[in-house]
């Protein structure tokens, strides 16, 4: 069991954020957008994204919420926390809302279902958005 867990944290230490979405990040919170995580990642992984995006306004695990994409309730779980932040308004409307991960079933098709404008992010080239740059640049046209 030891090895086992020994190899888990391992990888989990191994994981490192695209420089694209650093990127992205920065420009998006540069212009006061609010930003966060929604993910099926299992518990050991969430502590990586924190520590690799420790500036988000909110994080929506599965695990935490008891509900993975694509069901509604965690896309909710997300618009939710996000309205709880200082000087949100509450109520904020989905369709204000974006959503981009690699995941067309998830990230684009489940996040679309309950009104977020989801994206599907290609990183071969075979779709519209090739990275987070170009996810940042759409969303602040």
């Amino acid at each position: 069991m030891d090895e086992i867990e020994n190899a888990l944290q391992a990888e989990v230490d191994s994981i490192e954020a695209y420089p694209d979405a650093i990127q992205a990040i920065a420009m998006l919170q540069e212009r006061g957008v609010a930003l966060g995580v929604c993910s099926n990642l299992a518990k050991p992984y969430g502590a990586a994204v924190k520590r690799l995006f420790p500036s988000m306004d909110a994080y929506v695990f599965s695990f935490e919420v008891g509900a993975a994409r694509p069901d509604p309730r965690i896309y909710q779980a997300l618009l939710e926390m996000i309205d709880a932040r200082p000087g949100q308004s509450a109520g904020a409307t989905a369709p204000g809302r974006w959503m981009v991960g690699d995941s067309a079933r998830c990230d684009r098709d489940g996040a679309r279902a309950v009104g977020i404008k989801g994206h599907y992010l290609d990183r071969s080239g075979a779709s519209t958005i090739q990275d987070l740059v170009q996810f940042a640049d759409l969303i602040l046209e």
